[in-house]
């Protein structure tokens, strides 16, 4: 073999050693490529964390895939507003009542003033809370007659310059009085007494009836007086009751002077 063909064997040998080394690094690079993808994906696991409403990204290394799980928490603050509507009362003071023989009204001491006193020094009677009420608050009062209560409260009203308010309260004070006279025909007088002095202790009269005689003329006509038709009172209560037969008796309590 002359020197030519030495010079060419030998080229295409380097040549050829050349080609395969750079296959051999192409290979050797797909192949870290491939581990270096493989170990990522078993190394490193991403997650999303929601705390807050803050969206966090989290990158762990490790073996194993993990799971995390969180949940999202959302704290809302409600704010209320309560309006309290104002309360509107009347308040009045109690009198005490006087013994009083032979009438069948229960008076008040008159000790100064006349006009109302809601505190005293020397006073201890609590005073009085009163729901006025108008004709169509109808009683429910056993035996009670609605339409003469209001009849009589109309005809005292018409004749006086004090013009009273009908409550609630006193007027079913004044049925119990009434109711009380029916009860007891005989004594009246002394038994509407003793449940006024007992739990009212307020100005009052009361009329039992015992004939067939029943208009507003003539209860009205037992039942005025001057401290009723004159009196400083602001609030009354009128009863009237029709018992058995011809009984039926009336009674005004008042308040408020």
């Amino acid at each position: 073999m002359d020197d030519d063909s030495k010079q060419i064997l030998l080229l295409k040998i380097g040549v050829a050693f050349l080609v395969f080394l750079a296959i051999l690094i192409f290979v050797v690079i797909i192949i870290s490529v491939k581990n270096a993808n493989k170990k990522n994906s078993n190394m490193e696991t991403t997650t999303r964390r929601t705390l807050s409403g803050e969206v966090e990204d989290i990158t762990s290394t490790s073996w194993f895939s993990e799971e995390i799980t969180s949940s999202s928490e959302t704290t809302t603050t409600s704010t209320s507003t309560t309006t309290v509507a104002p309360e509107t009362t009347t308040t009045t003071t109690k009198k005490q009542s006087s013994s009083g023989g032979g009438s069948s009204s229960s008076k008040n001491p008159s000790s100064g003033g006349g006009g109302s006193s809601s505190s005293s020094s020397q006073s201890e009677i609590p005073s009085h809370t009163y729901t006025v009420i108008g004709s169509n608050d109808f009683t429910s009062y056993h035996n009670a007659d609605n339409s003469m209560e209001w009849n009589l409260f109309n005809k005292i009203n018409s004749n006086t310059n004090n013009k009273y308010k009908m409550t609630l309260e006193l007027r079913t004070a004044a049925e119990r009085i009434a109711q009380t006279c029916c009860e007891a025909p005989g004594s009246c007088n002394e038994a509407s007494k003793q449940l006024v002095d007992s739990e009212y202790q307020l100005t009052f009269r009361s009329f039992m009836n015992g004939t067939a005689t029943y208009t507003t003329n003539f209860f009205y006509e037992n039942l005025a007086n001057n401290e009723l038709l004159k009196g400083n009172y602001k609030y009354i209560g009128v009863g009237v009751i029709k018992g058995t037969g011809y009984f039926s008796c009336a009674a005004w309590i008042v308040d408020g002077d």
